[in-house]
């Protein structure tokens, strides 16, 4: 993202057909060098030596004993149904994923209005991209790893939403008073720090509350909430986005129903944080207990 951002914002033309064309030539490079390392890995890879016997009678043991036979989709999802940490997690993922995608919506809109000129649109997103990529560096290497030492489970899987929650309050008062470039700016620093929150305190959080799960609730929420429930989010944004518009004339119109369906997914999403760590806390003490 550091790269990406700097090149974006850097390399501006004298037009933006120009612009657009050296930036489909960075990725076309990108894309090619990548292809060209696959394939020199898939041919430079050594022969892999022949299994152990053994260790293939042992595969196939597991692999027909029945408790680990693998499960219908309706098993699983009645599965994770019982489970109240993976349905808390499956509502925080989609509520914050839903708030996201509605405030990036609405930003893009108004940064439009501040920059109409392509070429100064893309070079301000690729700055955004530059220190979303150096501030979730520092955060991650920095921040997180204390967090996560010294915070309980609820205090550290909170942090997400609320910066979303602050920083969105922020952006829609500036937008639907008209100081677009405070809004502008607001909403740039929603981008940088939602993703930051996400990435140093959500996701190791996250993978937290998989532990305390059975190793077959492991794999197959894991495979749920992280698969299902961020495509899910996106798409009702974008559902939500689109039938506003049947009601509303422009995107900037749409705000005030937007703030308040933020407002609540937003609520839900550390509602939901609150209920998992309360029942992520006696698993966490008779862990503590049992070492």
């Amino acid at each position: 993202m550091l790269v990406a951002g700097q090149l974006v914002a850097w390399t501006r033309g004298k037009d933006w057909l120009s612009t657009f064309n050296f930036h489909l030539s960075i990725v076309i490079g990108a894309g090619l060098v990548a292809l060209g390392m696959l394939c020199w890995l898939h041919w430079r890879r050594p022969f892999e030596a022949q299994p152990d016997a053994r260790h293939v009678a042992l595969d196939e043991a597991a692999r027909i004993a029945p408790e680990e036979q693998p499960k219908s989709v309706g098993e699983t999802l009645r599965a994770i149904g019982r489970s109240r940490v993976l349905l808390c997690l499956a509502v925080v993922i989609f509520a914050d994923y839903v708030a996201f995608n509605l405030v990036e919506v609405l930003w893009k809109d108004q940064l439009y209005r501040l920059f109409p000129d392509p070429r100064d649109f893309c070079a301000y997103t690729g700055r955004v991209t530059f220190w979303t990529g150096a501030v979730t560096g520092l955060g991650a290497l920095l921040i997180a790893p204390r967090a996560l030492q010294h915070w309980n489970w609820t205090t550290t899987a909170i942090v997400t939403p609320l910066v979303l929650l602050v920083l969105s309050v922020f952006f829609f008062f500036f937008g639907m008073y008209g100081m677009l470039p405070l809004a502008v700016g607001a909403g740039a620093l929603h981008s940088v720090l939602a993703r930051t929150a996400q990435w140093s305190f959500g996701g190791p959080s996250k993978e937290l509350a998989y532990v305390s799960l059975p190793p077959d609730l492991q794999t197959h929420g894991k495979a749920f909430v992280d698969g299902l429930c961020p495509t899910l989010g996106k798409s009702t944004g974008a559902f939500t986005q689109q039938g506003l518009l049947l009601f509303a004339p422009t995107l900037a119109a749409t705000a005030p129903y937007c703030a308040f369906i933020v407002l609540g997914m937003l609520l839900a999403s550390m509602t939901a944080v609150i209920t998992a760590g309360r029942t992520l806390a006696p698993a966490g003490k008779r862990a503590e207990a049992a070492s």
